[in-house]
């Protein structure tokens, strides 16, 4: 039973992509991609995401990336200030 689904699923999928080397290429551009390894981990991040909403969780994201390049400016007005006193 499960040798026939794949058989109908592949030849569905021959169907819709076509078949030989253009087919292959786009049923491997049309498959979903997974989430990230890091991702599937039981890690507190990993829980977290998954139980997050998603609007607060890339509000949450944007946040920490805007923290980031903050603090690297931060980082580069102080190197700039050092070399200026030198």
């Amino acid at each position: 039973m499960i040798r026939r689904w794949r058989m109908r699923l592949a030849a569905a999928e021959r169907a819709r992509f076509g078949a030989g080397l253009l087919g292959l290429v786009r049923r491997l551009l049309a498959r979903e991609q997974g989430p990230w390894p890091i991702w599937q981990e039981r890690t507190f991040a990993a829980i977290a995401w998954r139980v997050l909403p998603r609007r607060v969780a890339v509000i949450a994201l944007g946040a920490l990336g805007i923290v980031f390049v903050s603090l690297a400016a931060i980082g580069l007005g102080l190197i700039v200030l050092v070399l200026q006193a030198v």
